[in-house]
């Protein structure tokens, strides 16, 4: 069980998990389809980016210096995977905390076990 809490407490980190989405906006390839941008979708699309910016810049500034140093990253990088990082750094907002919530169950149930207290959970049939 420490294994486990250790990778999921190492994976999510900010600095690794922005490692990894530099790395896949490094590898991906939007040419074509996937990095047409139609005139339908473009004033959206930047609605949702300013939208997006403003949440993460002025509402959370706790991912203020990572959202733009990923930001600063893409551009710099692979412009057309902007959309793609947004996501993925979107993911990070709601994975993050929960990662920390999960660690902190397994420290519980690790502590339980280790004091003598942990107790086998009850199984029962499925209706």
């Amino acid at each position: 069980m420490t294994d486990y809490r250790c990778i999921v407490d190492h994976i999510y980190t900010p600095e690794n998990y922005l490692a990894r989405v530099r790395r896949v906006v490094d590898r991906l390839d939007m040419s074509g389809p996937n990095g047409d941008l139609s005139r339908a979708r473009f004033k959206r699309d930047i609605i949702e980016f300013f939208q997006i910016s403003w949440a993460m810049i002025v509402r959370q500034p706790e991912h203020r210096r990572p959202y733009l140093s990923l930001l600063s990253y893409c551009i710099r990088h692979n412009p057309h995977a902007l959309n793609a990082a947004l996501i993925m750094y979107a993911l990070f907002v709601h994975l993050g905390p929960f990662s920390r919530y999960v660690v902190g169950e397994i420290d519980a149930q690790i502590a339980a076990v280790e004091s003598g207290e942990w107790q086998r959970p009850v199984l029962e049939a499925a209706q």
